[in-house]
Order: structure tokens, then C-alpha cells, then sequence
């Protein structure tokens, strides 16, 4: 793609790239200077330029944010690490923290990004390739809000009118703006009523005396914007819509320390002390009292891989360790137990009764104990770093059914732990006195059969809230299926539930957001997220998106006037469903 500058407004150029979601990158040549846009899927990323005034170090010291003694630290800091950024080399050295460094880099990302609009000459050439941005570097840009801003920097007439199209058309307030705006100026203002109800664009821009080049470019950025929509011709693919953080586009949630995580655990812990000292089989293993054997061999094997998994997440001069070891023992105890015991069939006479009773007594005698504190008051496992994530899954059971009611199926079926196919991609999980135990996501299905045997195996694991191995499970879905965003987003919420994986969790959610843009209930999900993760700025941002991708999602509405009840984005939106 080749256009001038001069010919053809570089805001249609973005316009056009956001909106067929395509990846690569812009160069504007003028002479010797060289400024490039970046986009990945839509979105603008990055910018650069080989103007000394562009660059980072150059910025900063001329703002004020750091010194120039400062800056010289931080250039040696460079030349001896060539590979290394200057937004790295600021942290490194001390200079500015890493969110401090993502605001600066937002700030003159989108300064550059501006400064297209200003261009009065060149040729603009747009090379289409993978985003060659790591993804820890992106800054998330509202490409709408750039238009909205840049458009107002143009003082080309011809260029507006050509942007503008056809000036007969007629337009309308749009339900939902695409970002927080508020109306800079009289004329703007005025625009806006005028638009509530249908208008040309002729006359929007028309005042005393004719089309003014200054009402002309306000309706272009309303237009551009989104704040504006045709009000009878067929809608027109939009730029991606993208939130704003003046940040990076990932937070900086991996790098936080979480105080509460190690607290979570520790209740849980304590929790399964308790009911693994009494061998609880309802509260502990959440099997029914008389249920089938081959039940209760499962239950324990979940709970082993879970506490190993913890386990291995736990460093070994932490006490902690030391009581997860005890609960493993127990399992590992109680499963060699279960697995030499005779198969009893269920009965309803009193002989039947009592040889289960008998079986689950010997269980508790042999079963090895520990004081533990008194138990705590609620019943189910304390987990206080799951998000409220709106997943569509069976509610688990407080109770299993009564033996009466189940048929249990015959030994023959069930095969035995050691016959199932190994997990080659992640570890066993593997305790002294035990037999092996099949891994998460193992099958020997291939092909669309392997796809449905992972999903029904994951959605399994979440209802029980095995969310380690729910990971597990789909993270291998996502490798045999990278391209499904269904697929990225159940992971998403499956590492968002687990407290080691939860602030890896953001990756999942964008990742899932790139292949489908405009799926609400995504940004939905994600919104959620971000408001577990007590980052409400993020939260509000990613329910608004789902606002206006999807007027009537009643959850994101919802959610987005608890977060935000004086959201003027709400305004027009209360006004259309009233």
C-alpha cells in the first residue's frame, strides 16, 4: 500500500488498517525523516521515528522528568549493554520504575502517533508483516480517541472533505462512544445536538456564510471517531476498539507481588488438615459415604496431583510445605488403603450397610493423624484469589447422590491407573507407596475426538475446582487449537482461578481478544478479571468496550454502572433502553 500524504488523509490510512485488523507497519518518508506506526491485528501499538526530538531519552530530559545527568547514566548504562532498551536501562539503573517507564513510553508513543496528522508532505507505505513489538512493549492506544485528537490538528481543507466523503449523507449520535469524550467548544457542542436527531453532514458544517474549515473538521473527528455513525447507509467495517491505559497493554501484574496469595493457600491448607485428619470423605474428597470404590480411588488421585502441584509451588524452608506434605501423606495412605480394599456392592440391607461402615471405620483407624487448630466455620475450601468469572459450568455438588440411586459400574470398565496413556507435555505427579497417576489432558484421541475429549475433561475439572489441572487441560487444548478464541479464553479464566497462574492469566485474555476483536463477552470476561485483580481503572475500561461492542449485554451494563454509576458513556446508552 503507497499513498500521499499530500492526496489522501493518513487518518484514513489508520482508519482502514484498524479496521481490516491488519498487522504490520506504516513508514512516512519527508525527506531524510522516517516516522513509523505499528500495528498488530488493528491496533496501534508503537510508533518510532529517527528524529532526535522523538526519541524517549531526548523527551524525558526535555520535560523535566529526568536530568541530564540522568540521562547520561543511563546512555553508558546502554552503550555498555547494546541490546539493552532505554526504558530498560532507566529501571535497571535505578532512574524510574517500570510503570513509571510504561506512562513515558505511552506518552510519547502517542505523541508521535499525533504528529501524522500534522504532515504536509511525503509518502506514506504501509509494509504488512507479523508486529515485530514484543508484546511486553506494546502500549495500548484507543485508535478512535487518536482520531478524534489527530483530526483536529489538520488544517488541510482538501483533505478534510475528502475525508468527510459524500457531505449529503445523514448521521446520528451514536448509542455508545467508543471512549470518554467530553465536547471541546461551543461549535462542538452544538454539533452534538444537532446530531441527536438525524442531520447532514452538509449541515454541520454549514454556518453563518457557508462551510467553515473549523466546523468541517470538528464534524471529521466526530465522524472518524465513532461518536458519529451513518444513520442510513449500511455500517461500515469500524477501527478495532481498543482501551486506553496510558500504559503498556499488558499491566504490570506479573511484576506485582501479591501478599494475599500466600494466605489463600495457607487457609486452604489448613482446611484440608483438618478434614483429612478425620478422613471426612463428604467435606475432604466431597464423595458420597457409600460410593463406589473406583469414586473414591479417583477423588484421592485428584488430590494428590493438586497438593503436589502446590507443593512443587512452595519453596522448602517454608513451614507451609511441611503441612502439605502431611495432606499428601494421608492421600497417598488412604489411596493404598482404598485400592487393596474388596469391591462391596451397595445394598440396601443392614448387612450391606455395615460392611461399608466397617470398611470406612478401618480407613479412619489406619488413616495417620495430626493436631490441628480448630476447623474453621465454613465448609467448602477457602479460596479467596478466585475471580467472580461468569463461566457457564454445572455448579458442584455439596452432597453426591445416595449409593441407592447410583448403578455402579463394573469393575471391568474402569481401567486400571498404570493402563491409562501418559501426558508426555507435563510431568506425573508422583509420591512414595503410589501408583502412577494418569496426567491431566492425557488421551489417545487425535483430531476433532481429542478436541472434544479435552473440553468435556476441562469443563469437568473446573465444576470440581481442579483448577490446576483445568490449566493443564487447556493450555494442551489451546497448542492443538492456537487460532480458537473460545479455546484461549476458557484457559484464561481456568490460570485466572488458580493462584499460581492467575497473574499470567492478562496474556490468555488478550491473546483471545486478538483473534476475535469484537467479541463482547470476552472483554466481558476480561473485565472481570481486572476487577479481581483490584485494578478498577482496567476493569471499567474492558466493560465499556463490551458496552459498545454489544449495546445489550445486560452483565457488562451492569457491571460497568456499579464500577463507574456517573459514566457519561452510559448516558445515551440509559436513553435507548429506556
Amino acid at each position: 500500500m503507497l499513498t500521499d500524504v499530500v492526496a489522501h488523509p493518513i487518518a484514513e490510512t489508520f482508519r482502514q488498517l484498524s479496521a481490516e485488523l491488519r498487522s504490520g507497519d506504516v513508514q512516512v518518508r519527508s525527506g531524510r525523516m522516517v516516522k513509523t506506526a505499528f500495528f498488530d491485528h488493528g491496533r496501534l501499538v508503537f510508533t518510532a521515528s529517527n528524529l532526535r526530538k522523538d526519541r524517549l531519552g531526548e523527551a524525558l530530559v526535555e520535560d523535566g522528568r529526568i536530568t541530564q545527568e540522568e540521562f547520561n547514566h543511563v546512555s553508558a548504562l546502554m552503550r555498555g549493554e547494546r541490546r539493552r532498551r532505554f526504558g530498560e536501562a532507566l529501571v535497571k539503573a535505578g532512574v524510574m520504575d517500570r510503570y513509571e517507564v510504561g506512562t513515558a513510553v505511552a506518552q510519547q508513543v502517542r505523541r508521535m502517533a499525533l504528529s501524522f496528522f500534522e504532515l504536509t508532505d511525503g509518502a506514506a507505505i504501509f509494509e504488512e508483516r507479523e508486529c515485530p513489538i514484543p508484546l511486553e512493549y506494546m502500549i495500548s492506544i484507543s485508535i478512535h480517541r487518536l482520531l478524534y485528537d489527530g483530526i483536529r490538528r489538520m488544517e488541510q481543507r482538501d483533505l478534510i472533505m475528502k475525508g468527510l466523503g459524500r457531505l449529503d449523507r445523514q448521521v446520528v449520535l451514536a448509542e455508545v462512544p467508543p471512549f470518554t469524550y467530553e465536547p471541546q467548544g461551543e461549535e462542538e457542542r452544538e454539533i452534538l445536538k444537532m446530531a441527536e436527531r438525524r442531520v447532514t453532514v452538509r449541515r454541520l458544517g454549514w454556518a453563518e456564510g457557508g462551510l467553515t474549515l473549523s466546523r468541517l473538521r470538528a464534524t471529521y473527528a466526530l465522524v472518524a471517531s465513532g461518536i458519529l455513525r451513518d444513520a442510513d447507509e449500511a455500517p461500515a467495517s469500524q477501527p478495532t476498539v481498543q482501551t486506553e491505559t496510558g500504559m503498556f497493554l499488558l499491566s504490570a501484574l506479573h511484576h506485582r507481588p501479591d501478599p494475599s496469595l500466600r494466605e489463600a493457600i495457607r487457609k486452604e491448607v489448613e482446611q484440608e488438615l483438618e478434614h483429612s485428619s478425620h478422613f471426612d470423605r463428604e467435606a475432604w474428597l466431597r464423595v458420597a459415604r457409600f460410593a463406589p470404590k473406583t469414586e473414591l480411588v479417583k477423588a484421592l488421585e485428584e488430590k494428590i496431583e493438586r497438593y503436589g502441584a502446590l507443593r512443587d509451588g512452595v519453596e522448602e524452608s517454608d513451614p507451609l510445605r511441611g503441612d502439605i506434605e502431611v495432606i499428601l501423606g494421608r492421600a497417598s495412605s488412604a489411596l493404598r488403603l482404598a485400592e487393596q480394599a474388596p469391591h462391596v456392592e451397595p445394598s440396601e440391607t443392614a448387612a450391606g450397610r455395615r460392611a461399608h461402615e466397617e470398611a470406612a471405620s478401618a480407613l479412619e483407624r489406619t488413616a495417620p493423624r495430626r493436631a490441628v487448630p480448630p476447623a474453621p466455620t465454613q465448609e467448602t475450601p477457602v479460596d479467596q484469589t478466585r475471580p467472580p468469572l461468569a463461566v457457564e459450568l454445572t455448579p458442584v455438588e455439596e452432597e453426591a447422590p445416595p449409593a441407592e440411586a447410583q448403578a455402579p459400574p463394573p469393575e471391568a470398565e474402569t481401567p486400571p491407573v498404570e493402563d491409562r496413556p501418559p501426558d508426555q507435555t507435563h510431568p506425573r505427579v508422583t509420591d512414595p507407596g503410589r501408583r502412577a497417576v494418569a496426567a491431566a489432558g492425557a488421551s489417545s484421541f487425535s483430531g476433532q475426538a481429542q478436541v472434544e475429549h479435552l473440553l468435556m475433561e476441562g469443563e469437568v475439572r473446573m465444576t470440581v475446582s481442579d483448577y490446576a489441572n483445568a490449566v493443564r487441560v487447556y493450555d494442551k487444548l489451546v497448542r492443538v487449537e492456537p487460532k480458537v478464541a473460545a479455546f484461549r479464553l476458557r484457559l484464561a479464566i481456568a490460570m485466572a482461578c488458580f493462584p499460581r497462574t492467575a497473574k499470567l492469566a492478562e496474556r490468555e485474555f488478550f491473546e483471545a481478544s486478538r483473534l476475535e476483536p469484537e467479541n463482547a463477552d470476552i472483554h466481558y470476561q476480561w473485565g472481570l478479571y481486572y476487577k479481581a485483580m483490584k485494578i478498577k481503572s482496567r476493569a471499567v475500561a474492558e466493560m465499556r468496550t463490551a458496552v459498545r461492542l454489544n449495546p445489550r449485554h445486560a452483565s457488562a451494563r451492569q457491571e460497568l454502572e456499579k464500577m463507574s454509576p456517573k459514566d457519561s458513556a452510559l448516558t445515551s446508552l440509559k436513553k435507548l433502553f429506556r
